[in-house]
Formats: structure tokens, C-alpha cells, sequence
């Protein structure tokens, strides 16, 4: 494996559940909880009572479901993405199954400049990344597509990569 022990802490996604937890919380100071509680998606593990799966079941529009430990949004789904039976079948396969439900956060659309022959401007979604290296800022890198899950295993473009 590559990275140290901090990289595997904030690649897990059960970061953000954690970040949420009163316990948590109660160790910051104001500036601190009122950053998490305005900038971090609310966050909780998808399993243990009915209560939990009722609750994600009867918001879905509200939610994108994601496994706690992997990457490049295999195995991520999005409510708004399907229909109610879709949704609730997704569901029943992932409950008690080492998934996260988490507040889905409508991303930025921005209009692009796109075309093979002619250039013409389309809204598509963005997400940005944000490199470091040896603890300092090293570059972005912006993927863009139509999509609500913008990754390898859809269908994105690149729109910059910027490294120092």
C-alpha cells in the first residue's frame, strides 16, 4: 500500500460520520463544530436498526449511499438517480453491508466549452481535487461530466490539471 496511516484515516469515508459524533464535536472548540456541521455532509453508517434503513429509504432524494472503504465511486448510488423500487432494491443489498448514507450535496454545474468540430458551452458537474505532496499544496485536478457521480466508472472528462 501507498501513503501513510493519515492518508487510509481520511480516504475512509466513515470520516465523516465520525466528524458528526457528539463526541467528536464536544472536543472543538465553536469555530471548529460549526465549520463540520456547515461544510460536511451529515453522515451515518447504513446498518443496525430498521429505523436507519427507514429513515434513507423514505428520503432518496436526500441521500448518496457510498462504501465505506472504497474508491473511484464503486459501488456509490445516488437517490435522485433512480426510481423509488430501484432505490429501495439497492437498498436491501447494501444495508448492514459496510455502507455509509450521506447528505447529498448538489454539486456546481458551470457551463464548458465542448465540441470536436466546434466549440459550444454545456452545463455539466464538476468536482475538483485537490493534490498534496509532502504536505504542501502540489495541483487541482477537475473531472466533468453529466453525470451525479463523476468518476472512472462513469462516463467524465478532465477539464485541467494544474500541478506546481
Amino acid at each position: 500500500s501507498i501513503g501513510s496511516f493519515r492518508s487510509q484515516l481520511i480516504h475512509n469515508k466513515l470520516i465523516f460520520k465520525v466528524l458528526h459524533d457528539q463526541d467528536t464535536l464536544e472536543l472543538m472548540d465553536q469555530e471548529e463544530r460549526d465549520f463540520i456541521l456547515e461544510h460536511i455532509p451529515d453522515t451515518g453508517e447504513f446498518k443496525g436498526q430498521d429505523q436507519v434503513f427507514q429513515k434513507v429509504l423514505n428520503n432518496k432524494d436526500k441521500y448518496i449511499m457510498k462504501p465505506s472503504d472504497m474508491n473511484v465511486a464503486r459501488g456509490v448510488f445516488v437517490g435522485r438517480d433512480l426510481d423509488q423500487a430501484d432505490w429501495e432494491a439497492r437498498l436491501k443489498e447494501a444495508f448492514d453491508k459496510d455502507y455509509i448514507y450521506q447528505e447529498f450535496v448538489e454539486g456546481y454545474r458551470r457551463p464548458f466549452l465542448m465540441g470536436a468540430d466546434r466549440l459550444e458551452p454545456r452545463e455539466l458537474n464538476g468536482v475538483v481535487g485537490i493534490f498534496m505532496y509532502g504536505g504542501s499544496f502540489a495541483g487541482l485536478y477537475t473531472r466533468i461530466g453529466d453525470e451525479n457521480v463523476i468518476s472512472s466508472v462513469s462516463s467524465y472528462r478532465a477539464a485541467n490539471l494544474i500541478v506546481r
